[in-house]
């Protein structure tokens, strides 16, 4: 069993034990997780596509509909950018310098898709 896995069904267990005294008034005099050491993990992916999941990612969207799907793929390929971060984006939380370089390497993106 994988040490998140325990660490799951720990807190399940103390879930269970905490409802039956909240809400049925049954408590353990000794509560059994007493002095249970939880596993440590570190539960942090580390996964980056392969060139062939790029290029057919890459394929797939410059195929879809809508023409902005591609560039915001290549900005999030290229920025590590998470889905909320890339639909938080906001060209108003960046200073001038930097909006207009956003926008720059947004237009350069885009100008890729017509060649």
């Amino acid at each position: 069993m994988a040490p998140a896995t325990a660490d799951r069904d720990i807190d399940m267990i103390s879930q269970v034990l905490h409802y039956a005294d909240d809400v049925w008034k049954i408590a353990a005099s000794v509560s059994p997780l007493k002095g249970l050491k939880r596993p440590k993990y570190f539960n942090e992916r580390d996964r980056r596509l392969s060139a062939d999941e790029e290029e057919r990612l890459l394929t797939a969207a410059r195929a879809d509909e809508n023409p902005c799907i591609e560039p915001v793929i290549i900005l999030a390929l290229e920025t590590a950018m998470r889905r909320d971060e890339l639909l938080a984006l906001k060209l108003t939380a960046y200073g001038r310098s930097r909006r207009v370089e956003l926008v720059r390497c947004l237009a350069a993106i885009s100008a890729c898709r017509a060649l």
